[in-house]
């Protein structure tokens, strides 16, 4: 949930000070990404459902390991899903307006949505390498424990 949060107050903070900057983004540019953000998803999703366990004999080990790879799972959901919401909502409102009492903060809805997208994209190709460098940690536990033997 941490994880969320930060992503939130990332994402308000560069969309803030994004529509003091008057950038206008390309029409395609937020499609693009959305898109090689659901490709990433799809072959990050791919990786962690299709992560294989065989020849761990520790129970412990494998308790640990499937309760990390579904909590990585459960974020890649959560991301996503975000991310595609925040796609749709762009699609029908550009700029967003926040007011409470005295504050008050515009936000460029394509920048916000480019910089939700980047930092997803970014978010899945770090947790690709974490599964990789897990899958080798695996590997070379599994030789070592038959090396011991």
């Amino acid at each position: 949930m941490k994880h969320l949060t930060r992503f939130f107050l990332l994402i308000l903070i560069t969309g803030g000070f994004s529509y003091m900057l008057d950038t206008p983004l390309k029409e395609g540019l937020i499609s693009t990404l959305y898109n090689v953000s659901g490709i990433m998803f799809s072959i990050g999703l791919g990786l962690i459902v299709s992560f294989n366990l065989s020849g761990i004999r520790n129970r412990e080990y494998i308790k640990e390991i499937r309760k990390n790879i579904a909590n990585i799972r459960d974020i890649f959901i959560s991301y996503f899903i975000i991310s595609t919401l925040i796609y749709i909502t762009y699609s029908y409102i550009e700029v967003i307006d926040f007011r409470y009492k005295s504050f008050y903060i515009k936000l460029d809805g394509s920048v916000f949505a480019c910089a939700l997208l980047l930092f997803s994209i970014v978010y899945f190709t770090i947790n690709f390498l974490s599964i990789q460098k897990l899958n080798d940690e695996i590997f070379d536990r599994i030789t070592e424990e038959q090396e011991q033997k």
